[in-house]
C-alpha cells in the first residue's frame, strides 16, 4: 500500500494527484491511505481512504491496515508524509523524490524537523526506492546506501495534447515561490511577460511583471501558460523535475539551472537551455531555432517511458 498525504500544493503535480493513486489501484492493485493536510475537496476515488490531520491518525491506519491485511506500505512524497503520526511494523519501502540533506546547502534556514525525519525513515527502511539517477547517486553520497530506480516520469498524455505556441516573449514558473526554488532571480524586464502557478512563501514583495496565480492542478493553469513558450526552472536541486518534464511535453522550452540534477537528465542543447542563473541572464538567450526546439521538447518524454518505469515500481512492490 501507499501512505502519503494531500495538500492544495502537492497536488499540483501530476506525479502527486489523486487519480495517479487511483490508477495505481485499478491496475496494479495496489491502495492508497491518504492524510489531508488541509480542508481541500478531493475527489472520492476507488483505492484511496481520506484521513484529514485532525482525526486519530493511528487509529484510522491500524483500522485500514488490518482491513486491506497490509504486509508493506511505501511513502510517497518522502520527508512530508506524517508517518511520524503511525507505528506499523510491517515491511518499510522509503520513496525519496528530493533528499533533503543534498538541498541543504541551497537553503537560508534548514527545517530540522523534516532532516530529523528524513534521517530517521531512511536509516529504517527496509528497502529504499527513488525516481532519478540524481537521488540515486545523492542517496549513496549522503547515506552511503543503495536506492532502486524507477518510476522517473510522468505520465505525459494529457501534456502532449497542448498545441506547440510560439510567442518568445511569454515564460512562466511553476512551484513554490520561495528561496528554495531562487524565485527571487526572477526579476522585472521589459516587453516579457511572465505568469507565475503557486504558493506565494515570499511575504509583501511585490513582482510588478509577473501575473501571479495560486496553486492549481493542470486542468485550471493551462489556460494562463499556454501561449508561452518557455518555462523558467532557477532552483539549484530539483532531483527529478517533475514540472520540468510536464514543460517539455508540452513542447514548451525549460531554461534550467545549471548542476540541478533531475532537470538535466532529459534536457540538452535540442529541447532547453541549461545556464547558470547566477551570472546568465534567462530573458536573452538566443530566440533562433525556437520551433525546433518546441518540437525536440514534445518528442522528449513518451508514455512508453512512463510505463516501463511504473512497471519497475510495482515490481518492487510485489517481489
Amino acid at each position: 500500500m501507499i501512505f502519503t498525504n494531500m495538500n492544495e500544493y502537492a497536488s499540483v503535480h501530476e506525479a502527486f494527484r489523486p487519480s495517479v493513486l487511483h490508477n495505481l489501484y485499478v491496475n496494479y492493485g495496489i491502495p492508497s491511505f491518504v492524510v489531508a493536510l488541509d480542508d481541500g475537496v478531493y475527489p472520492q476515488l476507488s483505492g484511496i481512504t481520506y484521513c484529514h490531520h485532525t482525526e486519530d491518525i493511528q487509529k484510522a491506519f491500524t483500522s485500514y491496515c488490518k482491513n486491506y491485511k497490509i504486509k508493506r506500505v511505501c511513502n510517497f512524497i518522502d520527508y512530508l508524509t506524517p508517518w511520524q503520526e503511525v507505528n506499523y511494523d510491517g515491511e518499510v519501502i522509503y520513496f525519496v523524490r528530493s533528499l533533503y540533506k543534498a538541498n541543504i546547502e541551497n537553503l537560508k534556514h534548514v527545517n530540522d524537523k523534516w532532516l530529523e525525519r528524513e534521517v530517521s525513515r531512511i536509516n529504517s527502511a527496509d528497502k529504499i526506492i527513488t525516481d532519478s539517477p540524481a537521488s540515486q547517486k545523492a542517496i549513496k553520497h549522503y547515506y552511503n546506501l543503495d536506492a532502486n530506480l524507477c518510476w522517473e516520469y510522468i505520465n505525459p498524455q494529457k501534456y502532449l495534447d497542448v498545441p506547440i505556441n510560439n510567442n518568445e516573449n511569454e515564460y512562466y514558473i511553476i512551484g513554490r515561490f520561495d528561496n528554495e526554488k531562487r524565485f527571487d532571480l526572477i526579476t522585472e524586464k521589459q516587453d516579457i511577460k511572465v505568469t507565475a502557478i503557486g504558493k506565494r512563501e515570499l511575504g509583501e514583495k511585490q513582482y510588478l511583471n509577473i501575473e501571479h496565480h495560486n496553486a492549481m492542478p493542470f486542468e485550471r493553469y493551462i489556460k494562463y501558460i499556454e501561449t508561452a513558450s518557455f518555462g523558467l526552472f532557477p532552483s539549484k536541486w530539483e532531483s527529478n523535475g517533475y514540472s520540468c518534464q510536464e514543460c517539455l511535453a508540452m513542447g514548451k522550452i525549460p531554461i534550467v539551472q545549471q548542476g540541478s540534477g533531475g532537470n538535466e537528465r532529459l534536457c540538452n542543447s535540442q529541447n532547453s537551455f541549461i545556464i547558470d542563473y547566477d551570472t546568465q541572464d534567462w530573458s536573452t538567450l538566443s530566440k533562433d531555432n525556437i520551433l525546433q526546439m518546441q518540437q525536440s521538447a514534445k518528442e522528449t518524454l513518451t508514455i512508453e517511458m512512463y510505463k516501463k518505469s511504473l512497471e519497475k515500481f510495482v515490481e518492487i512492490m510485489y517481489s
